[in-house]
């Protein structure tokens, strides 16, 4: 059932952001210098090791004399020549599952005019073990993870018959890679208590209808390594849909970590990857003794190259790293750095705010939806509903819907068609620019900050039919003022510093909705009225044998509420202005064969 404020009027207010991103480090040797000087070749791998079942691996090469590439008729190369321009160049190599009668050997030999470098290569027989018919137990799961998962090929699929507890196992080794269908069907994993281990670390194929009971637990442990983790894949080149984790994640006060990655659902979200119709509902908790590398955190990924569609994210974040300094943050309600795909139609939830102590980050990026946007990529029809609170006194930019916007020279982009924010932002007043009535120059309701730069496209927020909804507030830290969305010069507020006249525009129209309304009433010509309904939720989900749920409206104009349903009953239906009341809603038992959905309104008259 949901939840649908029917006052829609817009205030026009012209928003014109430009970004910036990191120029193109220029290689070191000129095209005057190629194929000049002494000669140099420079692999990085002597030895490179298939699975049974085949796949992609790589190499990369640097040389200053333009080079060759060759292989064993059974290695498939993705290029066959190089420049000899001193820049280093990733060559990928692919093989099919070894089906013939032996393990095979073969070579790749790179080759400059005088220099020669070989990669051995070597892959065992393809011998598939016996799979179970589905999976049916903690012991099923544990072997055909470790043993068969990897041999799956695109047509192939596993399931879950029954929910599966694992309360038993103590140890659980990840599918190293899986390319077929893994349906859970509906069940659940219940009573996983992992070291940070995911059921897959490389996703190729499609994970689905899976749940991990909230009885699970992830406690990361120190390592000196990259850290990758999701509790579905590490690695997600595939498809991850409907799939729910209800478990909390956390890297506690013994462990001691490099650069980390942690998603909700997986890890690091590739290129040809895709996460749909997925829910996080964990927290995510970060308090580790010491952190040397960046971290990454996100409601659903960590990492965005590909697409997320139509996923949810409940988890708390919780940021108490002990050490008084650490590197970057990258903190993200759906994905904490985003660099391509499409985000549409996610929501970060009001349960999901972003808390985070005074350890100082070399740079703090934190945004409602995605912390750290470093592309043009599409984000729309998306929500921030938590409130965040940064901590940190050093540089941080925080964002309702995204931290960090970079410079994009390439073209011209548009974000944040038809999405809304309604946060309660607290931070420092640290940073570098001005933006007038905006208490925090680091911190916007929209942006945390554009890195505009000279040469930078032009990046639009919303359009006029498709406009941004805004509502919350700024509070400084460092001051104590609050600003809030209500004020006239509200739009000072939908983004920090680095945006002074470049957030101002022509084409964008903002939209106020589950906050501030601003019309014109019945009070003097030209003098603005402000009227607003907030609720404190979009969505009410009664129970199939039917109940009562409720949900709290508060107005400063006399209000109504009603249905357009007949299986809906409203207890009350008027709102009195002035405190938040609560309107309780009943529905009798469905005993439909499907699902249905009714719309509870609040509406005022407009004079």
């Amino acid at each position: 059932m949901k939840i649908f404020n029917i006052i829609k009027i817009c205030l026009p207010a012209f928003m014109l952001a430009i970004g910036s991103c990191a120029e193109k480090e220029e290689s070191p040797w000129e095209q005057n210098q190629r194929n000049t000087g002494t000669e140099i070749l420079d692999v990085n791998a002597d030895e490179l090791a298939f699975l049974p079942r085949g796949g992609k691996l790589n190499f990369t090469v640097n040389a200053t004399y333009d080079g060759s590439v060759t292989a064993d008729d059974w290695i498939t190369l993705s290029a066959k020549e190089f420049p000899g321009d001193g820049t280093t160049y990733t060559i990928i190599i692919s093989a099919d599952p070894n089906k013939t009668e032996a393990d095979r050997d073969g070579r790749i030999v790179v080759k400059t005019p005088s220099l020669t470098h070989t990669i051995t290569v070597t892959q065992p027989i393809y011998s598939r073990p016996d799979a179970p018919e589905s999976i049916a137990s903690a012991e099923d799961l544990v072997y055909w993870l470790e043993t068969c998962a990897p041999y799956y090929e695109q047509d192939e699929t596993m399931t879950l018959s029954k929910d599966i507890d694992m309360t038993d196992v103590e140890k659980l080794i990840p599918a190293e890679t899986f390319a077929g269908t893994f349906d859970g069907q509906g069940h659940k994993i219940m009573n996983w208590n992992s070291k940070g281990q995911s059921l897959f670390v490389k996703n190729n194929g499609k994970i689905t209808d899976v749940t991990i009971d909230a009885s699970c637990s992830f406690t990361l442990q120190s390592s000196a390594e990259d850290t990758y983790f999701g509790p579905f894949a590490m690695h997600n080149y595939g498809q991850i849909t409907n799939c729910r984790n209800n478990a909390v994640i956390s890297v506690p006060e013994d462990a001691s970590v490099n650069k980390i990655y942690i998603g909700g659902i997986t890890a690091y979200n590739y290129e040809e990857g895709s996460v749909s119709g997925c829910i996080n509902t964990g927290n995510l908790t970060f308090r580790p003794s010491k952190a040397d590398g960046n971290i990454f955190i996100g409601g659903v990924t960590a990492y965005g190259m590909g697409s997320i569609s139509d996923s949810e994210n409940y988890g708390s974040f919780i940021l108490e790293p002990q050490s008084e300094s650490v590197p970057n943050y990258f903190i993200g309600g759906i994905s904490a750095r985003q660099s391509k795909g499409v985000i549409s139609g996610c929501t970060n939830h009001k349960e999901a705010s972003i808390t985070t102590n005074a350890s100082k980050p070399s740079n703090g990026y934190i945004g409602g939806l995605v912390g750290y946007h470093d592309g043009s990529s599409d984000i729309n029809t998306s929500k921030n509903f938590a409130d965040i609170y940064c901590g940190y006194a050093k540089a941080s930019y925080v964002g309702g819907l995204m931290g960090w916007q970079t410079k994009v020279s390439d073209q011209d982009f548009t974000l944040f068609q038809d999405c809304a924010v309604n946060s309660n932002i607290t931070a420092y007043t640290k940073g570098k620019g001005t933006n007038g009535n905006n208490p925090c120059l680091s911190a916007g309701l929209v942006v945390g900050r554009f890195a505009g730069q000279a040469n930078a496209k032009v990046c639009t927020l919303g359009t006029p039919d498709k406009p941004i909804s805004v509502a919350g507030s700024i509070t400084s830290l460092e001051t104590g003022e609050t600003v809030i969305a209500s004020e006239k010069d509200f739009g000072v507020l939908t983004s920090g510093d680095g945006s002074g006249t470049s957030a101002n525009g022509a084409a964008s129209i903002w939209q106020i909705i589950n906050g501030i309304y601003k019309v014109t009433g019945d009070g003097p010509t030209g003098d603005p009225e402000e009227i607003f309904i907030r609720l404190d939720g979009y969505r009410l989900d009664v129970p199939a044998e039917g109940g009562t749920v409720s949900f709290g409206v508060k107005v400063n104009y006399n209000a109504t509420v009603t249905t357009d349903v007949d299986w809906l009953e409203i207890a009350e239906g008027t709102v009195e202005s002035g405190s938040v009341q609560e309107i309780t809603v009943t529905a009798g038992m469905n005993d439909r064969s499907s699902e249905r959905e009714g719309k509870v309104i609040v509406s005022m008259p407009l004079g």
